[in-house]
């Protein structure tokens, strides 16, 4: 008995430090979303009305749809380019450590970096446009409505796929050879091989790497703040952007803590499900 609460005192300072950092913010989130919260003034006037009012605003849902959009897109997106750079490095030849190391270069770039690289890259005179010049065709308005929000996946793409690339090639790595060889003495193709071995070994990394990149690329911010600030208009405005205008920029502390709760059912919804698949496939 002595021993078991001498464990528990061992743990009990990390416990505090994680309850301080990370839950108690979200209580206090939870709490204010409640509330009419001004600044350097409580909590006052309790009940649904911020919730009411930015459902009425009619900006929370089109934001939160352009996140699913931009999200989604992305880490499909990231999963296809990751995995396939994975197959082509999986296989032995000259150079491979090379490459493996070459891709996973953007994945060690801040956010910050990359938001200002692809700012450049995209801009109207220069970096992309100036290549498509030279091939003597029309400059593309990168940033405007149509393609503000197209110009941050192509970024978080860009970023994001070495993760993907280096947990698949892991991945990888564990599938035995001998199934391969004994698909291949059964007259297998390699494309029934890859649907028949390789994905469902791939399974569990792959619900894995999608369910995390997900959960950074709902609640990316500074990537498409730096490029195109939500704008032109909310073309790119995904819902961290609106929440930091809201709580942030315009002070409405209560309806953006309230923004940022109607967003937790969907995490935890991709949770629960993250969940039954892993037991399922355990099973």
């Amino acid at each position: 008995m002595k021993k078991t609460a001498e464990h528990y005192l061992y743990v009990l300072p990390a416990v505090l430090i994680v309850g301080l950092v990370i839950f108690f913010p979200l209580l206090y989130t939870f709490y204010m979303s409640f509330g009419e919260k001004i600044l350097g003034q409580e909590i006052k006037v309790f009940g649904l009305q911020n919730y009411k009012q930015i459902l009425a605003q009619g900006r929370f849902l089109p934001s939160l749809a352009k996140s699913l959009v931009f999200t989604l897109t992305a880490v499909f997106t990231k999963l296809i380019v990751g995995l396939s750079l994975a197959l082509i490095l999986h296989r032995s030849f000259r150079g491979r450590n090379l490459f493996r190391a070459y891709f996973f270069i953007p994945w060690t770039i801040p956010w910050f970096t990359t938001g200002i690289l692809f700012l450049w890259l995209f801009r109207l005179t220069g970096g992309m446009n100036t290549m498509l010049q030279r091939a003597g065709l029309p400059i593309v308005f990168w940033f405007g409505p149509n393609l503000a929000l197209l110009s941050g996946i192509i970024a978080n793409v860009w970023k994001g796929f070495p993760f993907f690339m280096v947990s698949l090639l892991a991945g990888l790595q564990t599938i035995p050879k001998e199934l391969y060889e004994a698909a291949q003495v059964d007259g297998a193709s390699p494309w029934q091989q890859f649907l028949w071995i390789t994905l469902p070994s791939l399974r569990n990394v792959i619900l894995i790497v999608c369910t995390l990149s997900f959960l950074w690329t709902f609640g990316l911010f500074e990537l498409l703040y730096i490029m195109t600030g939500g704008g032109p208009g909310d073309a790119s405005k995904v819902l961290p952007l609106l929440v930091y205008e809201t709580g942030i920029s315009r002070y409405e502390f209560g309806n953006g803590a309230a923004m940022a709760v109607l967003t937790v059912p969907l995490i935890l919804f991709l949770v629960v499900i993250l969940n039954r698949l892993m037991r399922r496939e355990a099973g």
